[in-house]
């Protein structure tokens, strides 16, 4: 398949920004988002998708487009139980599974058909496993990209964002930042701020297949999560 990387390093990386960039204007726009402007969002992932070819965060801005939508028809159309219980636990339960599949799940073909959908993700971070290990503090890994790789290394870059920082920052760095991004997602359901938790729900299925769980410079949504080392007096924003 032939990628157009429009002048970036990697052909994937518009698509990521734009995923985090649009989760971003809509939470900024709210309810006040109109249907011109979803139109336009969606006609650049469309575009961006044909050029790059990056299927999970075009699938994922499209639901989130989608999202802003229902609840800008519906506004308390996600405010159940059933949603807050599901999202509620996506920083919790996503990361098992995702490390259960790529370390304990047999080798079939069912595991192929996901290795192949997420384009060798699953293969890549079960290599990482068995190679680096995970450390409860983290370990100095340099992983050989496409711009690294030679005809002595094996390209070996971990994309899935819960496995990568589980091999490279640590067990407890990893678990800590979950809880951190699962309390963020108690309190906007809590304060019934679907839209913004509705986005940190996509995020945990992102990072299933992709990096941005640590990584500012992509997710502007971690900042949330620094809220709660700070104490700010009648704060009720979440």
């Amino acid at each position: 398949r032939l990628r157009n990387s429009m002048g970036f390093l990697y052909p994937s990386h518009p698509e990521h920004i734009f995923f985090f960039w649009t989760s971003a204007y809509l939470v900024l726009r709210g309810r006040s988002i109109k249907y011109g402007e979803i139109v336009f969002l969606s006609a650049i992932n469309f575009y961006l998708y044909k050029n790059a070819l990056t299927k999970d965060p075009f699938f994922l801005t499209l639901i989130i487009l989608l999202i802003a939508i229902l609840l800008k028809l519906k506004p308390n159309a996600l405010s159940n139980k059933i949603y807050k219980f599901v999202s509620n636990c996506s920083f919790l339960v996503l990361p098992i599974i995702t490390y259960l599949f790529v370390y304990k799940f047999p080798i079939n073909n069912i595991y192929f058909l996901v290795d192949k959908w997420t384009s060798g993700r699953v293969a890549l971070a079960t290599n990482a496993l068995d190679k680096y290990g995970i450390h409860m503090f983290g370990q100095n890994v340099r992983f050989v990209t496409r711009a690294t790789t030679n005809l002595f290394t094996a390209y070996d870059y971990v994309d899935s964002g819960y496995i990568q920082s589980l091999v490279v920052y640590g067990f407890i760095f990893t678990v800590v930042l979950l809880f951190l991004y699962t309390k963020v997602i108690l309190n906007l359901n809590n304060h019934n701020q679907i839209l913004l938790s509705t986005i940190l729900f996509m995020i945990a299925i992102y990072n299933m297949a992709d990096p941005s769980l640590p990584y500012l410079w992509y997710n502007p949504f971690l900042l949330l999560c620094g809220k709660f080392f700070v104490k700010i007096k009648n704060d009720n924003s979440f």
